[in-house]
């Protein structure tokens, strides 16, 4: 009330400074400023701030947030490493990557297949499990476990390690591949040979499936099929060992002359 007064007293003598300026209007609005029960002037406790909804919020970035953007970028420096045969700087990389996300499978698919290529077989393969029990359907890292036993020797478990992987990716050329490379080493030519022909089916291109099929039908006296392989891999330049070609020539030779001098029925 006190407050309403004071200001309509203060416009009142303001305006009688200026007579040539007061009129009746004038003074019958400050005559109903004063009587008007219901005004009250806003005060600052009063007043309202509304909140500027046009600023982007400030994200703030975590701890754990910034262990996985590290992590990433180890990943990568490891990659290229790779890419330069620099496997000691990848396993460096790969190892910190590890470190900062040991729940992601790709860093330690990475981390063993880098101890694969310095031969460290066993260190590889406690990596490469580790990461499939993360990610139990991933085709690359059953065939890096596959590559893994074979290198050790432990053909068993590599055959059963490639099967894995084809189940789920049953078009991979390269296991068949592998598989068939390995029933040839055991001596088990049939399922060596369906093997190899998948592959070349797979991929026409596959230079080294059609060399391991040539050592196949050598082995089981099918030379001419052999040199039929043999003409392929040379009109692509792919080099053949020549005691190998040799001795497909010999054997194909010696068939032709025991044919001559076979007496006829």
């Amino acid at each position: 009330m006190k407050s309403r007064i004071i200001i309509a007293v203060l416009l009142t003598s303001a305006l009688s400074l200026c007579p040539g300026c007061v009129t009746k209007k004038v003074k019958s609005l400050v005559r109903s400023l004063k009587n008007d029960n219901g005004y009250k002037m806003p005060t600052d406790s009063s007043l309202e701030i509304e909140p500027n909804d046009t600023k982007t919020p400030v994200h703030k970035t975590t701890n754990e947030e910034m262990k996985n953007e590290a992590a990433e970028l180890q990943n990568a420096n490891g990659l290229r490493a790779c890419q330069k045969s620099d496997y000691h700087t990848a396993l460096s990389c790969f190892q910190q990557a590890v470190r900062l996300s040991p729940e992601v499978a790709e860093y330690r698919n990475n981390l063993g297949r880098t101890w694969y290529w310095l031969g460290e077989y066993d260190l590889a393969l406690q990596e490469l499990k580790a990461a499939l029990a993360l990610a139990q359907d991933n085709v690359s890292i059953l065939s890096n476990i596959g590559d893994t036993y074979r290198q050790k020797g432990d053909y068993a478990e590599a055959v059963k390690a490639y099967h894995n992987a084809l189940e789920i990716k049953p078009d991979f050329a390269r296991l068949h591949y592998e598989l068939g490379n390995l029933f040839l080493k055991q001596n088990e030519m049939d399922k060596a040979e369906y093997r190899l022909n998948k592959a070349i089916m797979l991929d026409g291109g596959y230079n080294r499936a059609i060399l391991a099929r040539v050592i196949l039908y050598h082995l089981t006296d099918r030379d001419l099929l052999a040199w039929e392989d043999v003409k392929t891999l040379q009109s692509r330049n792919f080099d053949i060992r020549p005691d190998l070609k040799n001795a497909i020539l010999e054997k194909i030779e010696k068939s032709k002359n025991q044919d001559r001098f076979r007496p006829a029925h």
